[in-house]
């Protein structure tokens, strides 16, 4: 229990929240172990990251080192049931601004949270916005506390239990708000995402449809490509590209480079010019001895666990060392090979794309599954984010979507452009059905991204089809990264868009791989001149010969 004493506010050389345009949002968290930063937690983080990049999150085990007058908005995360400190309580009561709990604990906020009383518990089925209507029927149950429906109390998201009852599952009265519901994943996340826009005051803005040509690399088809490209440039349709610079054949272990696919090049610099957007999707897209695009890079899938070592070296757990002391150094010795891991493959795709003159506006992750630290790295040399995150170095199989763009504290300052509606699979025929399907109703959400993906070897035909029911949606405009602010950086190479404009900074040869390419271009020309100064050469002395 902490003591009212550690709750003094007067410090000097703070800011203060009402001199701040942008809301300066607190999150606090009671979980097992106090410093653990949960995926519920992160997802929280996730959602207020669309309305504010100024977010801290704390347990509240270290409330001693918060002033609450510097925050606009606060959170609490009840993850675990516990007594929590008076002095917190006090704060609770006496903050001006909003306030959101979440969980447990409810029961502990005094005459705030009165309006919340606290039922029991039940199982959650669907649930449905108050608002607007929107629905989802949950994958799996979801465990809820019931509150009670009282005239004190609006109800904002109710659900169906599987007894086929009503239950209030977020509720509001004046500016403070309960959700009843732990697991913040979508779509659970989709329905608090739109509520936080009454939380923060905010009025919506666009809602965007886009669209990614998925996992290409050198060994893609350049007429098929070329195909699909005209159909979208046709319509007037701006899309993405994710770009993959290495191709690694897995039965030979060989590598194939874009210098390698001048055809493929050729249809990049099209499309690129004819409103495609470059992502730079990885540097090979497999760590082990996988095929490009179909394994991992950045996640050691096969162990669960972050890139500690190189791919033909033996995984070493705990349980293969003597001491703890002996596995910290093993581990400490694993961060640095992810990092110069990491880094490596951002320095080379980046140079390598551009000195094909091809420019990423953007990363993303193979198969979205990254570490803390890999997302710390990317944020020294990208603005932007493209697709889901992972959000816990325990497993890659925790990840989350916004529905809409957003800040999220771990990311470090990059923006994540959400994808959410899936792709399309070459063994489900009713695939673009169920995507079009969940975009009808992501339509119904405030600032929202329809954002699927494709994979190119597919073919045009499905596209079509995705394409045109895409374009059916009402009130969604084509999202084109180029309109937006992103910036990319490494070395002296400075990639920048705006307003549709990309900028391009960077040395004529700004690599080792371009200064190779520049020498091979120039090789038909030498071989010409060499041939001519030959000839001359030859003429020469056989002149000679003759006088």
């Amino acid at each position: 229990m902490l003591c009212a004493a550690v709750f003094l506010l007067a410090q000097p050389g703070l800011v203060w929240a009402k001199d701040d345009k942008e809301p300066r949002v607190l999150i606090i968290y009671s979980a097992e172990g106090c410093k653990t930063v949960s995926p519920q937690t992160r997802i929280m983080g996730s959602l207020t990251g669309h309305f504010s990049a100024k977010t801290d999150l704390i347990s509240d085990c270290d409330l001693s080192k918060i002033d609450f007058r510097s925050y606009t908005h606060l959170i609490y995360m009840g993850l675990e049931k516990k007594q929590l400190p008076a002095g917190f309580i006090k704060q609770l009561n006496d903050f001006s601004g909003p306030v959101l709990w979440i969980g447990q604990n409810i029961e502990q906020g005094e005459k705030r949270y009165a309006f919340a009383k606290p039922e029991g518990e039940t199982l959650i089925e669907s649930a449905t916005l108050t608002a607007s209507g929107a629905s989802f029927q949950f994958a799996e149950e979801r465990l809820a506390i019931t509150i009670g429906k009282t005239a004190e109390n609006q109800v904002l998201l109710e659900g169906r239990n599987v007894k086929g009852e009503d239950v209030p599952l977020l509720v509001k009265k004046g500016q403070s708000y309960y959700l009843g519901l732990e697991s913040l994943f979508n779509p659970v996340g989709y329905f608090l995402g739109e509520a936080l826009f009454d939380f923060f005051d905010k009025q919506p803005g666009h809602t965007y449809k886009s669209l990614r040509l998925e996992d290409v690399h050198p060994k893609t088809d350049p007429d098929n490509l070329r195909e699909i490209g005209d159909y979208l440039k046709e319509r007037k349709i701006p899309y993405m590209i994710t770009l993959i610079p290495v191709y690694v054949d897995p039965k030979t272990h060989t590598e194939t480079h874009l210098s390698d696919s001048p055809k493929l090049v050729k249809v990049l610099r099209d499309m690129q010019k004819n409103g495609a957007s470059i992502v730079l999707h990885g540097y090979r897209h497999q760590y082990k001895q996988e095929e490009t695009g179909e394994g991992f890079e950045f996640w050691d899938v096969e162990h669960d666990r972050p890139v500690m070592q190189d791919q033909d070296e033996k995984a070493l757990k705990e349980k293969d060392f003597s001491s703890r002391a002996d596995f910290d150094k093993h581990v400490k010795k694993g961060t640095a090979f992810e990092k110069k891991y990491i880094k490596n493959a951002m320095e080379r795709g980046i140079q390598e794309l551009t000195a094909h003159k091809l420019y990423p506006l953007a990363f993303e992750a193979p198969h979205y599954a990254m570490s803390e630290q890999g997302y710390e790295l990317l944020a020294e040399h990208f603005s932007t984010y493209v697709g889901q995150t992972q959000l816990t170095n325990e497993t890659w199989q925790s990840q989350f979507s916004p529905l809409y763009t957003s800040k999220p504290e771990f990311l470090r300052g990059m923006k994540v452009i959400p994808e959410t509606i899936g792709y399309v699979s070459a063994d489900d025929p009713k695939s673009i059905r169920g995507m079009l399907d969940k975009a009808d109703t992501l339509a119904k959400f405030s600032d929202g991204h329809i954002a699927g993906f494709y994979h190119p070897y597919l073919g045009p035909e499905k596209l079509k089809q995705l394409v045109a029911g895409l374009q059916q949606i009402p009130k969604a405009e084509w999202l084109d990264l180029k309109q937006f602010d992103n910036q990319v950086s490494y070395g002296d190479i400075t990639i920048k868009s705006t307003a549709g404009k990309v900028d391009v900074k960077k040395k004529r040869i700004s690599s080792e791989y371009e200064k190779k390419l520049l020498i091979r271009s120039y090789m038909p020309w030498a071989g010409g001149i060499i041939v001519v100064v030959a000839g001359v050469i030859y003429w020469w002395f056989e002149r000679k010969k003759q006088e």
